[in-house]
């Protein structure tokens, strides 16, 4: 079992909370995908976002790194049943948000979770996988900017 990237996706630019977006094509069974949402002054609200999918799956909440009053969350969605490409994402804050979603292929299990903070110019991050084929995300937003890599 070999994790394999399948698509990657943004909406290109920020989307009102509870709107949907696309990946490029539909998601296939049973992959995973995994999210990154970075949303704009809508700290204190965070713990009850929501992300809801047209191709299946159990969404799970993975981290969250707060910065003054914006914040970068990543989720990832298990078992897709396939079939659709679109994701909705709906922020309690009402706050517009910015996000990218990769599809990866045999990513059965997902453990542990972490966020980290740096003002570093050359930041880093340790992550301990634990085995072959386990799924290690790790979500950056560079400063001054709302472009989100995954």
């Amino acid at each position: 079992m070999a994790l394999t990237v399948v698509q990657q996706g943004d909406p290109g630019s920020a989307i009102a909370s509870g709107g949907s977006w696309n990946l490029p094509s539909n998601v296939t069974a049973p992959n995973a995908v995994v999210l990154a949402v970075w949303v704009p002054g809508g700290v204190a609200n965070y713990v009850s976002d929501r992300v809801v999918s047209s191709f299946g799956g159990t969404w799970h909440f993975a981290a969250v790194t707060v910065f003054g009053s914006d914040y970068l969350a990543t989720w990832v969605c298990l078992g897709a049943t396939g079939g659709g490409k679109q994701i909705t994402f709906t922020t309690t804050s009402g706050n517009s948000y910015f996000a990218q979603a990769t599809e990866v292929s045999d990513a059965a299990v997902f453990i542990g979770q972490t966020g980290a903070a740096s003002s570093s110019a050359a930041p880093s991050l340790t992550l301990s996988p634990g085995a072959a084929g386990n799924l290690a995300i790790v979500a950056v937003r560079g400063s001054g900017g709302t472009g989100l890599t995954s």
